[in-house]
């Protein structure tokens, strides 16, 4: 984590050591889920929201009323169970209300989804990119929800030159143990395939580690793996899994997808790449390392993809944990 003087000149004009930082806007509150994710200390709020861990995600509720309501986050701390409710653009006063209703069911939602050891204190949490000036002031001067502590954290990404940097920024009372005046911080961004920015000092001992990773993995592996009643050695299981998620989340793009799979968890290889391009290492007689078949390609709401056909023994349960924690989903390796 990096910090840098940020000076806001106007509300979407920021420029940070005489470099102009131009905005990529977060398309959807998928792409900011994703990015949580990966990056857990994003949630971590001084000392009130310490050491948060995601619990699940993507809750549907029905209010008194019978209105649906969804809590993007459900998730655990040292002090607090917490809700998070996340939008891609402007938080509003009609945010903070669905944030209201699913805070109602607290005692439910306790009882149905957090763990025996969650805290039973819950805190609030309103998660976008800006934030409107009265909501802004009403959680200055301390905002309780359902005797609720509320706090907000604003999202925004940047690009500086060639260097994506992510902005962060606190919205909360001093009565949190979170100071009012926050430094806005800044960090290397995770943008499109969430790729963190790697140290050069280490890069020596990380391809030294690739390196030992593709001899160990060099050797056949012939295991199974059950998924939705089906077996599949790992990378017709990729494959499956992917198909399964398509079809559980027509709305995702190839960009969401990108954010949800870090390319870390393929080293050297990608995970999936566009139809377009396998038919283009097809037509310049690349080693095929993709699933190219009509039945296997993936179609997502704006492209169509091809899944990888190479998986080590070593990056194949990093996968599968990956998708259980986003997901849900339930696979099970067989025995030999």
């Amino acid at each position: 984590m990096y910090l840098f003087n940020v000076f806001i000149i106007h509300k979407l004009n920021i420029t940070m050591n005489m470099y102009e930082l131009i905005e990529l806007p977060f398309t959807n509150e998928i792409a900011i889920e994703a990015m949580l994710f990966e990056n857990l200390a994003m949630l971590q709020l001084g000392k009130t929201l310490v050491k948060p861990r995601i619990i699940r995600h993507e809750v549907a509720l029905l209010d008194a009323s019978g209105r649906e309501e969804r809590i993007n986050l459900l998730i655990q701390t040292e002090q607090f169970s917490a809700m998070v409710k996340i939008v891609a653009g402007e938080v509003t006063e009609e945010n903070l209300k669905g944030l209201k209703r699913c805070l109602a069911q607290k005692e439910e939602i306790y009882k149905r989804y957090m763990p025996s050891d969650a805290p039973t204190e819950w805190f609030g949490l309103l998660i976008g990119s800006r934030i409107s000036d009265s909501l802004q002031e009403s959680l200055r001067q301390g905002l309780t929800v359902h005797k609720c502590p509320v706090a907000a954290i604003l999202l925004r990404q940047f690009l500086t030159g060639s260097t994506p940097v992510l902005l962060r920024e606190v919205l909360a009372s001093t009565t949190y143990k979170v100071e009012i005046n926050q430094p806005i911080e800044v960090l290397p961004a995770i943008m499109g395939s969430t790729r963190k920015m790697a140290e050069p000092k280490k890069r020596k001992e990380k391809k030294e580690k690739k390196r030992k990773e593709k001899k160990s993995s060099s050797e056949k592996d012939y295991t199974k793996y059950s998924f939705n009643g089906q077996i599949y050695n790992k990378g017709k299981l990729v494959n499956a899994v992917f198909h399964k998620i398509a079809a559980d989340h027509p709305e995702l793009t190839l960009s969401d997808l990108e954010n949800y799979f870090p390319e870390r968890m393929q080293p050297g290889q990608s995970i999936f790449i566009t139809r377009e391009k396998a038919m283009q290492l097809a037509q310049e007689n690349k080693p095929k390392r993709h699933h190219t078949k009509p039945e296997q390609i993936v179609k997502l709401a704006d492209a169509e993809i091809c899944t990888s056909a190479q998986w080590s023994k070593e990056s194949i349960p990093l996968f599968i944990e990956h998708v259980k924690k986003l997901f849900g989903y339930e696979i099970k390796k067989l025995e030999r």
